[in-house]
């Protein structure tokens, strides 16, 4: 993974959208999208001072690093994103949580508690379907169902 692929993403405080977020700073559009804003333009004002702004705009609980791996729709995976999981060849399904552990990056199952590390996965196999910050109570529903 190169410096440009490492991705931040936050919640805005109004609850209006999510803002992107490169290593170098340079935001991408509030939809995740490859749009680039330019970092002396954004704002009209320096870079600095607009990233003073928009941290204060954003709710800090929610930055989330990318993991670096998209899943089967191409959608990048970030910490905290929930996700559906189909093993490919077992019919097996399970949804889980998007964590990092002392042994990198996992997915946590939903109802055993157990963790899988993300790499053992195929994009095809897994899907990103929500996050706890939008969606705190979806994983303890989806325990309840059972």
């Amino acid at each position: 993974m190169n410096l440009k692929e490492i991705l931040f993403k936050a919640r805005l405080k109004d609850g209006s959208g999510w803002v992107f977020w490169d290593i170098c700073g340079c935001l991408t559009s509030h939809t995740g999208k490859s749009k680039r804003y330019d970092r002396k333009t954004q704002f009209g004002i320096s870079f600095y001072y607009r990233a003073e702004q928009m941290m204060s705009q954003i709710d800090t609980n929610t930055i989330s690093l990318s993991t670096g791996f998209k899943d089967k729709n191409k959608k990048r995976v970030f910490d905290g994103d929930i996700v559906k999981v189909n093993l490919i060849g077992s019919g097996r399904e399970y949804i889980g949580e998007v964590a990092r552990n002392d042994g990198g990056l996992c997915i946590v199952e939903t109802y055993s508690g157990d963790d899988y590390p993300l790499t053992t996965f195929c994009p095809q196999e897994v899907q990103v379907v929500s996050n706890v910050y939008d969606n705190p109570d979806f994983i303890k529903e989806m325990q309840n169902e059972d």
